[in-house]
């Protein structure tokens, strides 16, 4: 097994093999979006890499789940903090859903380009048909960066979350919906 390794903190764009990766560093740079990121040699598979990762872009860590209702209608994204638990009952009656699942990887694949374990806020690029709805725990908005995968998770990317809410949302087209 390759071993994993974390780089430091950068902000100057190296290649990546991923043309999905590419495609979020165009979108940030088209954006005038400043960022920094640190790469890893690979996908991390536990809790003591993703640790090293923490360390490394100094952001606290973040979760997105995908979720449907039963009947496959509506879709959702929606993002926590890493330890926040997910009250599925009480998001379901805050928010009026009949019964919801997580979305499959074929979902995925379809609706975000993406396999489970890499979803990211950027994969909202590739929902032009806008059926995804996105929700965010209202406290990640409140620190000062906001961390995310490009479109891949053997990087992870930290921006100002003023730019995400002021720059990167408007572009994506998504409508905040606050947890």
């Amino acid at each position: 097994m390759q071993e994993f390794v974390v780089s430091k903190l950068k902000s100057e764009k190296e290649i990546f093999s991923n043309s999905k990766i590419m495609d979020c560093f165009e979108m940030l740079e088209n954006l005038n979006i400043p960022y920094e990121y640190v790469s890893c040699t690979r996908p991390f598979e536990n809790n003591e890499e993703l640790a090293l990762i923490d360390a490394a872009i100094r952001v606290k860590g973040i979760k997105n789940l995908v979720f449907k209702t039963k009947k496959g209608n509506r879709y959702f994204l929606i993002i926590l903090f890493r330890e926040t638990q997910l009250d599925i009952k009480k998001f379901r009656e805050d928010h009026n859903l009949p019964k919801i699942t997580m979305a499959n990887e074929e979902e995925l694949l379809e609706l975000l380009h993406c396999k489970m374990g890499s979803v990211s806020i950027t994969e909202l690029m590739y929902d032009k048909e806008k059926k995804i709805e996105l929700f965010i725990e209202e406290s990640i908005l409140k620190e000062e960066y906001y961390r995310f995968h490009p479109n891949d998770n053997i990087a992870t990317i930290r921006i100002r979350t003023t730019d995400l809410l002021t720059k990167l949302i408007p572009y994506l087209s998504h409508e905040i919906n606050y947890i």
